[in-house]
């Protein structure tokens, strides 16, 4: 018999037992009662018993409501068996929990269908493997672009991709790169990204793979036809001059159809101006062999040899080496570390070219500024990578001309040679870095270096 009410429950059964009890005394008073004194016991028995087995059911119910719970499985466990405790706050609240557990469940399904949608419509290559190169996850971009539907670790990409694995493996956190590999006979430019992350204690690394050959296309042409017009431009300049200056030269020494002109009829004017000629021939032809000698400078850098470098003690080398040409023009330079033990992973000389010429660059646009200052600062950007940060309170850098300021030979300086600011963007890239420029009109400009730490 179950009752709606454990308590009503228990008082019955107490009433019961207690009745029942008196009946036994009664009958054990009366020997020829035997048994009904018998049978009074028995059942006095089997009542105590059940009241123990009413008493602990919600105990057990609860435990097992626990046991579901721990193992976020209740196909075993319905509502009805909350009622069979006959206690009314108990079946309420285990009625709550499953609900909102529902609810829960349902909210989270829906996350991952979002989730699930989203990451196989994007055209991007998301690969998730684990250190030991078994793969969790491929979307379906990374299916076609890898011609691999049943990898399950990183080494079956081989089979389509024979190098790939070798990138995969050697990537680091917070890395990015363009990588060039042969799929099916065609090659594929992929710009590359690494991120780490951890659930319950086991490492993941995600790869995103983006084809991005006709980005490159479109970018090296537009890239070729800036350098094109700029070589265009100084070559032009010199050669020019050096054209007219000749055909000036030519004329004079000439005595008209085809003949030399006797060098002992020549005026003194007429010599000054020839002397004239050939020094700036001299000098442009000298300008001419600079520019080219500096084309060759940023065509062949060394490679880098990485290290782990202090920014405390690299900022306080370049700054001792920097300062005295900004204390002529008044310019303060402050340095700024997020963290005294700082590091980046760099060529340590090369980092110190690159700064150098960022502090110049902010040097030169401070000039003629009054309080002219300049912030030198670094501080952690995204796993594994260090932000560093030259920013000054100068005239800012015009939007019309701020997309070319990298262009090799792209100069608005007065005898500048437009290759300090492209040397350092093919330095940092060659260190695992990127440049970058923000600046607005009369607001100064900041360079963000971003570097492996």
């Amino acid at each position: 018999m179950v009752f709606s009410s454990l308590r009503l429950g228990i008082v019955i059964r107490v009433f019961f037992i207690f009745i029942l009890l008196l009946f036994l005394v009664f009958s054990l008073n009366h020997e020829q009662w035997y048994v009904t004194s018998a049978v009074s016991g028995l059942t006095v028995l089997l009542l105590l018993l059940e009241l123990i087995f009413l008493a602990e059911r919600s105990e057990h119910q609860l435990a097992r409501f626990m046991m579901a719970l721990k193992s976020k499985d209740f196909c075993g466990y319905s509502l009805k068996d909350a009622e069979k405790t006959g206690n009314y706050f108990l079946k309420n609240a285990f009625s709550a929990i499953i609900s909102e557990i529902q609810n829960i469940r349902i909210e989270k399904e829906i996350h991952y269908r979002y989730l699930q949608m989203v990451v196989e419509h994007v055209s991007v290559a998301l690969i998730c493997f684990s250190p030991d190169g078994r793969i969790h996850f491929q979307n379906k971009a990374a299916d076609e672009l890898l011609e691999c539907k049943t990898c399950k670790k990183i080494t079956d990409l081989s089979g389509a991709v024979p190098e790939l694995p070798g990138y995969l493996e050697k990537f680091e956190p917070g890395e990015q790169r363009v990588i060039k590999i042969n799929i099916s006979g065609k090659t594929c430019h992929l710009l590359a990204r690494c991120a780490v992350f951890k659930l319950r204690e086991e490492e993941f690394r995600l790869v995103s793979l983006q084809d991005i050959k006709s980005e490159l296309e479109e970018r090296e042409l537009e890239s070729w036809q800036k350098l094109i017009r700029v070589l265009t431009h100084e070559i032009m300049n010199s050669v020019t001059p050096i054209s007219s200056l000749s055909e000036a030269m030519n004329e004079m020494l000439s005595a008209g159809e085809g003949n030399r002109k006797d060098s002992s009829k020549l005026t003194d004017k007429e010599i000054a101006n020839l002397r004239e000629s050939l020094i700036s021939i001299e000098s442009r032809s000298k300008g001419l062999v600079q520019f080219i000698g500096s084309y060759k400078r940023l065509t062949r850098l060394p490679e880098p040899d990485p290290e782990n470098v202090p920014l405390a003690g690299l900022f306080k080398e370049v700054v001792s080496l920097i300062r005295p040409e900004a204390k002529k023009y008044d310019i303060e330079i402050e340095t700024r570390l997020s963290d005294p033990e700082l590091k980046i992973f760099a060529d340590k000389e090369q980092m110190k070219q690159v700064l150098i010429n960022l502090l110049k660059n902010s040097i030169d646009s401070l000039k003629e500024v009054n309080g002219g200052s300049i912030l030198l600062s670094a501080f952690p950007a995204s796993p594994g990578r260090v932000l560093v940060q030259v920013k000054d309170n100068g005239p800012g850098i015009s939007p019309d001309i701020i997309d070319n300021i990298f262009i090799p030979f792209f100069t608005t300086k007065k005898g500048g040679s437009g290759i300090g600011l492209s040397l350092s963007r093919e330095i940092a890239r060659k260190n695992k870095g990127y440049i970058s420029v923000h600046s607005e009109p009369g607001e100064g400009v900041m360079f963000n270096l971003e570097l492996l730490s």
